[in-house]
C-alpha cells in the first residue's frame, strides 16, 4: 500500500470487464478524478473517443483468444482528464489474478515534457538539416578512418559526385595526388599524438572534381563527437573567382606601374621644362594653363605612387633598407624638404627638441615619407600665418615624434576611418585641399614595419596632434651579442692596430674576434658567423690578396662584407680593379676615421635578406612556415640531422628554426654545432627542459604557438641580430 500510494507513476487496476477497481494518488492527480468518481466505471472514461473504441476490442480479443496485443507491452497513448483535456502518456499493462479473479494493472506516466522536448529537438534537427542542405559552402563529414559519411548538396555540386558515389569512400578521392599522400599522415599524426597540424586551421588547398579537374579552395577542418565516435567536418569554399580577381589586380598594378608611370613622367618633365625655361615668354593665360596642368600631373603622379606603395606594403614587397639613423637629424631634414610646400601655404615650420640625439633603426627614406605625409597634412589644414610644430622627445623605451597643427580638428564622425585607404573627411573642404586619401594609410603601414605605433589627438577648433613612436636603438651587452651572432672578424697581425680597430667597431654593437694570421682567421670563420671582416693584406702566413680571393671563392664567405685596412690598400685596389672580386672599401693606413665610419655603415647595410634554416621533417609545418616567413627572409629547409649538418657546413645562416623530433635523431644534437654561429629558435611539439632553453633565444611549442607568435618571435630574433633587409 505504501509503495502504491507514493510511487510517482499512476496505477490503475481494472477487472476483466474493464471496470476500474482502484487507482493510486498519482493517478488521481494525473486524471483529476477522485477515487469515488471512477470506482466501478469503465476505463474508457480516461481515454479519448478513438482509444476508447479500440479498448473494448483489445480486451475482448485477449479474453477470447489469448492474443496479447496490449498486455505486457509498453506503448505511447493519449489520456483524457476530467476537464476533457488530453495529454501524451506511456502505458504498460500487466495481468494478475486476485482470489481467482482475472485483473489488469495499468501503469501510466505523463510524458508531456518529453514529447515537447522531442518536438523541439526534431524542429532543431530540421533547421540544421535545412542549413546543411542550403548553405553555399560545401560540407563533408568523415570518420576517424578518413571515410566519407555525408556531404551536403553544395559539396555534391562542387565536386560533381553524387552522395552514393562517395559514401564510405576515402576522402582522398577529392584531392590531387600530392594532397592525398599527405592526408593519411595528418590524420594518423593527430589521432596518435593529438598534434593539430590541420584540425582547427583554415588554409588554401586544391580540390579534385569527378572529371579530374582541380580548383583552388579554402578548407576549414573541425572535430566533433557523435554517439561516442570521433568525426571530422570539412567546410570547403571554391575560391577560383577570388584567385582570378587577385590575378587581375596583379596585372592591373603591373599595367599601372609600367604603362602609366612612363608617359606621366614625360608629361611632368616636359611641363616643368617649358615652365622653367620659357616662363617669362609665355602669355599669361597660357602660363596659367600650363601651371594647372603641371599641378594636376604632379597630383596624379603622387596618386599612382601611393597606390603602388600601398599594394607593395600589403604584398610585403615594399623594400626597406634599415640602418641606424638619428631621428632628430631626420626631422630637421624633413623640415627642409617641406619648407617650400609650407611657404606656398603661408605656414611656418618649427622643430622642438631637447635631446642631443635619438638613434633608431630605420629606413631613412621611408621615415622621411612618414614625416612628409604628416607635415603636409598639418600644413594643408592650418590657417594662413600659423605654425606647424614638430617635436622629438623621449617616450617609454623609445622616442615619440609629434606633428601639431592649430586647424579645425578632425570631425568626430571621421575619426574611426582616418587610417583607412582613400579616407577623406568630406567632399568639399578636403577636395579643395587636395590629396589622395592614401597618405595616412601608407604612413601607418610604414611605422608598423618599423615596429612602431601611430596615433593622434584632436579637438574641434583647437587643432590636431599626430604622433608616432619608435623603439630606441641601443647596443646589447656583449654576452647577448655573442649568442646572437653580432660579430666582426679582424684579421690583423699588429695587436695594437687590431685593438684600436675593435674599439672603433664596438659602438656599432659588434663583438670583435681577432686573428693574427690567415690560418687563424680560417679557424674562426669555421666556428662563427660574422657580420663583417676587416682584413690586412700583409699577413705572416699568406699574402692578403690571395686570402681575399680564397674568401670570395668559398660559398660560406662569398657574401661576407669585407673592408681592407692595410698599408697596401692602394696596391690591392689596383690589382682587383675591374675584377669580379670586390670589397666594401680599401682604406690605407693610417686610418681615416671618417672614411672608415662611412665604409662601416655601408658594410653593415650590405647584408642581404636574412637567411633562415628550417630543420623540420613535417611537410605541412614546412609549407606553413615558408608562407609565413616569405616576406621576411629567405628560408631553406632540411628534414634530417644529416642534411642539416651538410647545409650548415657549407652555408651561413642568420637564424635556425629547429624541430627536436627528427627521423634520424634529436635536433638537440645540432645545438653544439650551431652554437656561436647564429641564434636558434626551437619550434617543436616536444617541450625542452630549462637547460636547453637557456642555450637558445626562444623555445616555442607547436600545439600552443600561433602563426602570429611564431612570426613575431622570429622577427625579434632577426632584429636583435641586426640583420638588415635588402
Amino acid at each position: 500500500r505504501a509503495l502504491v500510494d507514493t510511487i510517482i507513476d499512476g496505477i490503475i487496476v481494472i477487472d476483466a470487464k474493464g471496470l476500474i477497481q482502484s487507482l493510486n494518488p498519482a493517478a488521481v492527480s494525473l486524471f483529476g478524478y477522485s477515487p469515488d468518481e471512477v470506482q466501478g466505471q469503465n476505463i474508457k472514461m480516461l481515454m479519448p473517443a478513438d482509444y476508447a473504441h479500440e479498448h473494448d476490442g483489445y480486451l475482448h480479443n485477449y479474453l477470447t483468444t489469448g492474443d496479447k496485443k496490449v498486455i505486457g507491452i509498453g506503448r505511447e497513448v493519449t489520456g483524457k482528464r476530467k476537464d476533457s483535456t488530453t495529454f501524451p502518456m506511456e502505458l504498460a499493462v500487466s495481468e494478475m489474478e486476485v482470489h481467482g479473479e482475472r485483473m489488469f494493472t495499468g501503469i501510466v506516466r505523463d510524458i508531456t515534457e518529453r514529447k515537447r522536448a522531442e518536438i523541439e529537438l526534431q524542429a532543431s534537427e530540421n533547421r540544421i538539416r535545412a542549413l546543411f542542405d542550403t548553405i553555399v559552402d560545401g560540407i563533408i563529414v568523415i570518420d576517424a578512418k578518413g571515410l566519407i559519411q555525408s556531404l551536403n548538396p553544395a559539396a555534391v555540386s562542387l565536386f560533381g559526385y553524387s552522395p552514393d558515389e562517395v559514401q564510405g569512400q576515402n576522402i582522398k578521392m577529392l584531392m590531387p595526388a600530392h594532397y592525398a599522400h599527405e592526408h593519411d599522415g595528418y590524420l594518423h599524426n593527430y589521432l596518435t599524438t593529438g598534434d593539430k597540424k590541420v584540425i582547427g586551421i583554415g588554409r588554401e588547398v586544391t580540390g579534385k572534381r569527378k572529371d579530374s579537374t582541380t580548383f583552388p579552395m579554402e578548407l576549414a577542418v573541425s572535430e566533433m563527437e557523435v554517439n561516442g565516435e570521433r568525426m571530422f567536418t570539412g567546410i570547403v569554399r571554391d575560391i577560383t573567382e577570388r584567385k582570378k580577381v587577385e590575378q587581375m589586380k596583379t596585372e592591373f598594378i603591373s599595367t599601372v606601374s609600367h604603362e602609366l608611370r612612363t608617359p606621366l613622367t614625360s608629361i611632368s618633365g616636359a611641363l616643368g621644362l617649358v615652365l622653367g625655361k620659357a616662363a617669362g615668354e609665355l602669355p599669361e593665360k597660357a602660363q596659367l594653363m600650363l601651371e594647372m596642368a603641371a599641378r594636376n600631373s604632379e597630383r596624379l603622379t603622387l596618386l599612382i605612387n601611393d597606390i603602388l606603395d600601398l599594394e607593395k606594403i600589403e604584398a610585403g614587397r615594399l623594400e626597406f633598407e634599415f640602418k641606424i639613423v638619428d631621428l632628430i637629424a631626420l626631422a630637421a631634414r624633413a623640415l627642409d624638404d617641406n619648407y617650400g610646400y609650407a611657404r606656398k601655404h603661408q605656414v611656418r615650420l618649427m622643430l622642438n627638441c631637447n635631446l642631443i640625439q635619438a638613434p633608431v633603426r630605420a629606413d631613412e627614406h621611408r621615415l622621411l615619407q612618414v614625416f612628409s605625409n604628416l607635415i603636409s597634412n598639418a600644413v594643408k589644414f592650418s590657417p594662413e600665418g600659423d605654425t606647424v610644430e614638430i617635436c622629438v622627445a623621449a617616450h617609454d623605451s623609445g622616442f615619440r615624434v609629434e606633428v601639431r597643427d592649430h586647424g579645425a580638428g578632425i570631425p568626430q564622425a571621421f575619426r574611426s576611418q582616418i587610417f583607412q585607404r582613400f579616407a577623406q573627411a568630406d567632399s568639399s573642404d578636403t577636395r579643395q585641399k587636395g590629396g589622395t586619401g592614401l597618405g595616412l594609410s601608407i604612413t601607418k603601414a610604414i611605422v608598423e614595419r618599423h615596429h612602431g605605433e601611430i596615433g593622434y589627438e584632436s579637438e574641434a577648433g583647437v587643432g590636431t596632434v599626430f604622433h608616432f613612436d619608435l623603439p630606441a636603438w641601443s647596443s646589447v651587452n656583449e654576452a647577448d651579442r655573442s649568442v646572437l651572432g653580432m660579430r666582426a672578424l679582424i684579421c690583423e697581425d699588429n695587436p695594437d692596430v687590431a685593438h684600436i680597430l675593435a674599439d672603433m667597431l664596438e659602438p656599432e654593437g659588434l663583438v670583435c674576434d681577432i686573428a693574427a694570421s690567415a690560418s687563424g682567421a680560417r679557424t674562426l670563420l669555421g666556428q662563427h658567423a660574422y657580420r663583417l671582416m676587416l682584413l690586412d693584406l700583409s699577413l705572416p702566413d699568406v699574402d692578403g690578396l690571395i686570402f681575399l680571393q680564397e674568401l670570395r671563392e668559398d660559398p660560406t664567405t662569398a657574401q661576407l662584407p669585407i673592408i681592407v685596412v692595410s698599408g697596401r690598400a692602394d696596391e690591392g685596389r689596383d690589382t682587383f680593379r675591374g675584377d669580379a672580386v670586390t670589397v666594401v672599401d680599401w682604406i690605407q693606413k693610417p686610418v681615416d676615421q671618417k672614411r672608415f665610419k662611412q665604409a662601416l655603415q655601408e658594410a653593415l647595410c650590405r647584408v642581404t635578406r636574412p637567411r633562415i634554416l628550417h630543420v623540420e621533417d613535417d611537410p605541412d609545418i614546412v609549407n606553413v612556415t615558408q608562407v609565413l616567413l616569405e616576406e621576411l627572409a629567405d628560408v631553406s629547409h632540411v628534414n634530417s640531422l644529416h642534411d642539416a649538418r651538410q647545409v650548415l657546413a657549407n652555408q651561413a645562416f642568420d637564424l635556425v628554426v629547429l624541430d627536436l623530433g627528427l627521423p634520424d635523431g634529436s635536433g638537440l644534437e645540432l645545438l653544439d654545432e650551431i652554437k656561436g654561429r647564429c641564434p636558434v629558435v626551437i619550434f617543436s611539439a616536444q617541450i625542452p627542459n630549462r637547460d636547453i632553453t637557456e642555450q637558445v633565444v626562444a623555445a616555442l611549442t607547436k600545439s600552443v604557438t600561433s602563426n602570429e607568435q611564431l612570426l613575431v618571435t622570429i622577427k625579434n630574433c632577426l632584429n636583435m641580430s641586426e640583420v638588415t633587409e635588402r
